[in-house]
């Protein structure tokens, strides 16, 4: 699976962009500069280098940066690579060599099944708390929420702070 990212550009060179032959360019530097200056971004490039960095992290393989009159950003992604699912599964005493033979999706519904079991146990806890429980990272137990409350097997009653969370019977 693959994320994909298009943006117009007016392209200073045209070509495929690595770490090696990066050059930040600011399309508008004054815009640029504010941004740096109240801290919602970082030097020019920083970016491009932390995505050829983490994307090893979840996928093994690096991004495409693709400069032309449409800019491209094409992100690998493989959810049976990322440190979340290697973590649950060394926890569950599947080893490293296991990992990658096993089917993806029976996983994230072993997931599902042990988040469904906490959430009987205790339905007030926090979306952090459950991560805490199943080992994993914050992002990984909202997306699981998510799907959960998509298959409409669960339900939030009350407030975000004072509320819990709802199995539906099938």
């Amino acid at each position: 699976m693959k994320q994909y990212v298009e943006n117009a550009n007016r392209a200073s060179k045209t070509g495929s962009i690595t770490v090696d032959n990066l050059e930040p360019n600011s399309k508008n530097p004054l815009i640029a500069a504010f941004f740096r200056n109240i801290g919602y971004a970082e030097q020019l490039g920083s970016g491009v280098k932390k995505l050829f960095e983490y994307s090893k992290y979840y996928s093994g393989k690096e991004p495409q940066f693709l400069e032309d009159d449409i800019f491209r950003i094409i992100v690998p992604l493989d959810e049976s690579y990322s440190y979340d699912y290697a973590l649950f599964n060394r926890k569950n005493g599947v080893s490293d060599t296991e990992v990658d033979t096993i089917d993806t999706n029976k996983d994230t519904n072993d997931l599902k099944m042990s988040l469904l079991l906490y959430i009987k146990q205790n339905a007030s806890c926090t979306q952090k708390e459950y991560a805490d429980k199943l080992a994993v990272s914050l992002p990984t137990v909202k997306r699981l929420f998510a799907k959960l409350q998509k298959d409409n097997l669960l339900v939030r009653e009350g407030m975000n702070r004072k509320g819990c969370w709802k199995i539906m019977e099938k």
